[in-house]
C-alpha cells in the first residue's frame, strides 16, 4: 500500500474548490478586498457552494482560473470537476442577478433574501 494513491490524491484533489487556498491565493494576486467580502458571504449565507463559485468567478475575470486550477484545484478539469464549474457557473449567475436586482430596485433586500 505505501506509494499508492487513493481517495482524492487518485483524482486530482478535492471534488469542491477549496476556498481557504482559494482565499490566500485571491490575496497574492492583490484580490484580498474582494477575497474579504466573499469570505464574509458565510455570515449570511450558508451555501458554502456559493462562496466557491463566486472565487471561481473572480479568478476568470481576472485570468487567473487556469492558474489557480494547477496549482489548487487539479481536479478541476476532470470529469467531474467540470460538471461542479457547471453548477458554479448557473449558482454565481443567479446570484449575481439577485444583487443587480437588489441594487436598482427591483427586489427588497432583506437578511433571509427573499
Amino acid at each position: 500500500m505505501d506509494g499508492e494513491l487513493t481517495g482524492r490524491e487518485m483524482d486530482g484533489g478535492p471534488d469542491r474548490l477549496p476556498t481557504d487556498a482559494a482565499f490566500n491565493f485571491a490575496k497574492e494576486k492583490g484580490l484580498q478586498q474582494e477575497a474579504i467580502y466573499i469570505q464574509s458571504l458565510k455570515d449570511i449565507v450558508s451555501s458554502y457552494r456559493l462562496r466557491e463559485a463566486l472565487f471561481m468567478k473572480l479568478f476568470q475575470k481576472h485570468q487567473y482560473w487556469d492558474e489557480f486550477k494547477k496549482k489548487y484545484w487539479m481536479n478541476g478539469d476532470a470529469k467531474n470537476g467540470k460538471k461542479r464549474v457547471e453548477q458554479y457557473e448557473n449558482l454565481s449567475k443567479y446570484f449575481l442577478e439577485y444583487l443587480k436586482e437588489i441594487a436598482t430596485g427591483q427586489k427588497p433586500w432583506n437578511p433571509l433574501g427573499l
